[in-house]
């Protein structure tokens, strides 16, 4: 016994390094691959430097550990909020937010966790790279990682026991809940895999457990005003429930089949996440793939990179005219309905301001419409995922040449919707007297042609400086999630601001056109370097 009890946790403490050196190979990999940042990190700090990563590794282990006990504080602390705002409870604040912290981690999330709990892509490439057994993971891991968890609670819970009226008793009721919980969803978790319609059982399991939390929740309500023996039968009862189910888990007779049956699920969901993500990043790409039409032109005054791209183009004219199209038909129609309602209903000199008001929206708008990313998705899994292992195709004169074709044509589609919009706007304007001044047409116009070359260039700017992409239709680089997250979030906090002025058009023309600029000299001297297979 003892001797399984050292095996388990040293296999724990030897998977928390693995994830943890693999999080710091991964981070040493993508510094290597940031432009200007790249140069500084030298190649022995990802294949060797194993002092630094020690010293590191355990840097992180601390960070770590600190915050993962400001989580718990944060938990209780929303707790002792809940129940400051919860009317339906009646009783002391402080006993009140332990119920809901019962409620709410041990019977709901610890239940649960153990009841839905499957093995990861990290967890199961580490058995076997270490030829570890299943038990470990579906059984000793999660309970050794739930005493982490209740070791990092302890502080909180001395606080609030000393400071907000905690009942003493509440953390030895807590320690023996908290392991007891996940006992019990990792059993029921294996006598779901015995029947047919495991679902069904795990979400009655659900509920049942959150039925018997109300219930309990209302027996300690009862219990704040008992005398110590009810407080002892309470812990006793406790001790009883966790221990049951810790006996069922460790005398599961059908362990090995348990792990092979949760090896495969854990397979299939892993399959599914991955195709989850591949669609997250590359749906657009993958929908115009499938709408590739064989092109009848013929290039043969073109040779190497230069004729891959202009078939390609060639290719999908049909799906980017028909995606362009739709842009520009649904600007006409808006357009028109207005210029109709503005017969009827003329506008006054307000107009103006409102339009003025509206410029930061039109960054959310042409961010929205521009074809961009689905036009760089297709390039890459179309073109690049297979050519980017020819030498020839990497060559600085290819890439480049590459780069200001595809810029161009992108530019093209792109600027369709924007002349529409432009157009429209100055017939509104023609058939209202001419009720914009020329310093906001002039602006607009300025602002709508640098937001267009702006759309137009940032994405393939990113792709060709990250080329975040694997032949596996994987995202292989985490920065390149952070800008897109960002360039979305920057784009959606524009369409919130309410006023604006002309000087905000001007500012956002002068910082687009200048992020072209610079992103064009940033191209011609790293992009040869960075637009690299990544298989």
């Amino acid at each position: 016994m003892i001797q399984a009890v050292k095996s388990a946790f040293s296999m724990y403490w030897l998977f928390q390094k693995y994830s943890l050196r693999l999080f710091l190979n991964g981070l040493f990999y993508y510094l290597t691959r940031i432009p200007f940042i790249g140069k500084f990190v030298p190649l022995s700090m990802l294949v060797g430097d194993y002092r630094l990563k020690d010293v590191l590794f355990y840097f992180l282990l601390a960070g770590k550990i600190v915050l993962k006990i400001m989580f718990k504080f944060l938990w209780l602390f929303l707790c002792y909020f809940a129940a400051g705002k919860a009317s339906f409870f009646s009783g002391e604040r402080g006993i009140v937010s332990f119920i809901i912290w019962v409620l709410c981690v041990v019977f709901t999330g610890n239940f649960n966790e153990g009841l839905y709990y499957s093995i990861d892509t990290k967890q199961y490439h580490f058995m076997s790279n270490f030829h570890v057994t299943g038990h470990f993971f579906s059984r000793d891991y999660h309970l050794l990682e739930s005493a982490s968890d209740l070791v990092a609670y302890v502080p909180a819970f001395l606080v609030f026991i000393f400071f907000f009226n905690w009942p003493v008793w509440s953390l030895p009721l807590a320690a023996v809940l908290y392991l007891g919980m996940v006992s019990w969803g990792l059993y029921v978790n294996r006598k779901c895999y015995e029947v047919r319609w495991s679902f069904l059982l795990k979400g009655s399991s659900s509920i049942g457990m959150l039925l018997a939390a109300v219930g309990l929740g209302y027996l300690l309500l009862v219990a704040k005003e008992t005398t110590s023996i009810m407080v002892l039968a309470g812990l006793i009862a406790a001790f009883l429930l966790s221990g049951v189910g810790a006996y069922l888990l460790f005398a599961y007779a059908h362990e090995e089949e348990f792990v092979r049956k949760l090896k495969h699920a854990s397979t299939k969901a892993a399959a599914t996440v991955e195709k989850a993500k591949t669609q997250k990043y590359f749906s657009d790409g993958l929908s115009m793939h499938k709408k590739m039409t064989i092109s009848e032109n013929t290039y043969d005054h073109l040779r190497g990179s230069g004729y891959l791209n202009a078939l390609l183009f060639s290719r999908y004219r049909k799906t980017l005219v028909k995606g362009a199209g739709i842009r520009v038909g649904t600007v006409l129609i808006v357009g028109l309905i207005i210029l109709i309602v503005s017969l009827f209903i003329p506008f006054d000199a307000d107009f103006e301001k409102s339009l003025t008001n509206m410029l930061p929206s039109m960054f959310f708008f042409l961010y929205l419409i521009s074809l961009g990313k689905k036009i760089v998705q297709t390039l890459f899994i179309s073109c690049d995922s297979s050519m980017l292992s020819y030498p020839f195709y990497r060559e600085k004169e290819a890439i480049l040449k590459g780069f200001f074709y595809r810029f161009y044509k992108i530019l093209l589609y792109n600027g369709l919707t924007t002349l529409t919009v432009l157009l429209m706007v100055l017939l509104i304007n023609a058939v209202n007297q001419f009720i914009l001044s020329w310093q906001f047409i002039g602006t607009f116009t300025l602002l709508i042609i640098s937001l267009t070359i702006l759309f137009s260039f940032h994405e393939l700017f990113v792709y060709y400086m990250l080329q975040p992409f694997t032949s596996k239709l994987e995202v292989a680089n985490p920065i390149y999630k952070i800008v897109d997250g960002l360039f979305y979030l920057f784009a959606y906090l524009n369409m919130q601001i309410n006023t604006a002025s002309l000087t905000y058009a001007l500012i956002i023309s002068g910082v687009a056109l200048c992020y072209f600029i610079v992103g064009i000299l940033i191209i011609r001297r790293f992009a040869p370097k960075t637009f690299v297979y990544k298989g």
